[in-house]
């Protein structure tokens, strides 16, 4: 699968995120949220790679949860690249190709960090950015 048709399919995973707040107003422009779905899970592999896709590729990698109960979504999935250097074709002899490196693929996505406010009750939502690596690839070393 090549890098564009992982990061399409990646972009149409992030749509569950949005409009999953309901807001109310309180003073010092802070929000006391009611979060519909409280443990959001952005779930980024297993709608589009299976187990048995990946353990084909020449750069294989593993999803793992990247867990912080201030940001919005909690729990992002993120690919872990297995090996340094890109696996030969199962013909060959020889386990990994020296002459390729595994490089990570990633894409930066919208979250929102919650920063306490003088009332413990209420808190801020701050938009940031958080690198996805959605996939690993192979390059020339």
């Amino acid at each position: 699968m090549n890098r564009t048709a992982v990061l399409f399919l990646f972009m149409s995973a992030v749509a569950p995120v949005l409009s999953m707040l309901c807001c109310s107003k309180c003073h010092e422009n802070c929000t006391k949220m009611a979060i519909k779905r409280w443990r959001m899970d952005l779930d980024v592999g297993r709608s589009f790679i299976t187990e048995k896709t990946n353990k084909s590729l020449l750069a294989p990698w593993k999803y793992i949860p990247d867990v912080n109960n201030t940001r919005l979504p909690v729990t992002i999935l993120t690919a872990k690249c297995q090996h340094d250097r890109c696996l030969n074709n199962m013909a060959s002899p020889v386990r990994f190709n020296q002459a390729l490196r595994v490089l990570p693929i990633t894409y930066n996505i919208r979250v929102y960090y919650r920063e306490r406010c003088q009332d413990p009750r209420h808190y801020k939502l701050v938009p940031g950015t958080f690198e996805v690596t959605v996939g690993c690839t192979c390059a020339r070393a």
